[in-house]
C-alpha cells in the first residue's frame, strides 16, 4: 500500500507539473499574439499581412477612427497618393563628397575624413543597400604595396560594431597599388568600389568609407564621392 501511495503521489506531482507547463506555454503564446493596427482588420483577415505592411510603411495609413475599411472602393486620388508614397518608399539615395586631398600611412583602417552618409529604412520593410565610393587616388612607396578602401555599415544605436559590406575582403582588396605593379611611375588614377548589404527595417544606418595601406606606402585620396542607394522591399508582403 505504501508503494502504491508513492506511485499515486508521483503521478499527481507529474500531472501538476504538466498543468503548470501548459499554463506557462499558454501565457507565452498570449504574449506573442500580434495586435492588429486596425480594428476592422483582425489577424485572421485574408489580407492581414499586406494591410499591416501598407500601414507600417505609411503607403496607406487608414482612418482617424482606427479603421482601415478594407472593402471600401478606392478613388483615383487615393490611388495617386498610394502610388506616390510607394514610389518614394522603393528607392532612396544619400551621398557625401569632398574635393580635398587626404592621405594615410596607417596599416589599420581609418575613416576617410567626411566619408560618411546615412540611410533610413522604415519599419515593415527591409533594404538592399548598395554603397559606391569613387575617387582619384595615388599610391607611392615600395613596390608591392597598395592602398585599400572598405565600406562599412552600422545600425545607429546598436551595441555591435559596424560590419564590412559584402564582399568583405579587408586589406586583401587593392584599391590602388604602387605603380600598378606594371612598371609605370606612380600617378593619379580614378577608382571605384561597390559593396552591398541587406538590412532590416525600423532603423537608421550609417555607411562609412575607410582606407588603409598594406606595405610601406602612402595612400592619397582626392575628389571622392560616397553614394548609398537603398532598394526597399516589404518584409511581409507576398503577391497573390
Amino acid at each position: 500500500m505504501a508503494g502504491s501511495a508513492k506511485v499515486r503521489s508521483r503521478r499527481l506531482l507529474v500531472g501538476a507539473a504538466l498543468v503548470a507547463l501548459g499554463a506557462l506555454v499558454g501565457s507565452m503564446s498570449a504574449m506573442a499574439v500580434v495586435i492588429p493596427t486596425f480594428s476592422d482588420v483582425p489577424a485572421e483577415h485574408p489580407f492581414f499581412d499586406e494591410i499591416e505592411w501598407m500601414a507600417a510603411t505609411h503607403v496607406s495609413n487608414g482612418y482617424p477612427d482606427g479603421t482601415y475599411r478594407p472593402n471600401d472602393p478606392v478613388t483615383r486620388q487615393a490611388m495617386s497618393a498610394f502610388m506616390q508614397r510607394l514610389y518614394d518608399l522603393q528607392d532612396d539615395m544619400s551621398f557625401a563628397t569632398s574635393a580635398n586631398e587626404t592621405s594615410t600611412t596607417s596599416g589599420a583602417y581609418v575613416l576617410i575624413p567626411g566619408a560618411s552618409t546615412t540611410v533610413v529604412v522604415p519599419a515593415g520593410a527591409f533594404a538592399n543597400v548598395r554603397a559606391t565610393f569613387s575617387s582619384e587616388t595615388l599610391c607611392t612607396g615600395s613596390s608591392g604595396s597598395w592602398g585599400s578602401v572598405r565600406l562599412r555599415i552600422a545600425e545607429d544605436g546598436a551595441p555591435v560594431p559596424p560590419t564590412e559590406m559584402a564582399p568583405a575582403v579587408g586589406l586583401d582588396f587593392a584599391y590602388d597599388s604602387v605603380g600598378n605593379d606594371n612598371g609605370q611611375a606612380d600617378q593619379w588614377e580614378g577608382h571605384t568600389v561597390t559593396r552591398m548589404a541587406e538590412v532590416p527595417g525600423g532603423h537608421t544606418y550609417t555607411i562609412t568609407a575607410e582606407y588603409a595601406v598594406l606595405g610601406t606606402s602612402t595612400f592619397y585620396v582626392d575628389d571622392w564621392a560616397l553614394v548609398a542607394e537603398t532598394d526597399l522591399q516589404p518584409s511581409t508582403f507576398s503577391p497573390s
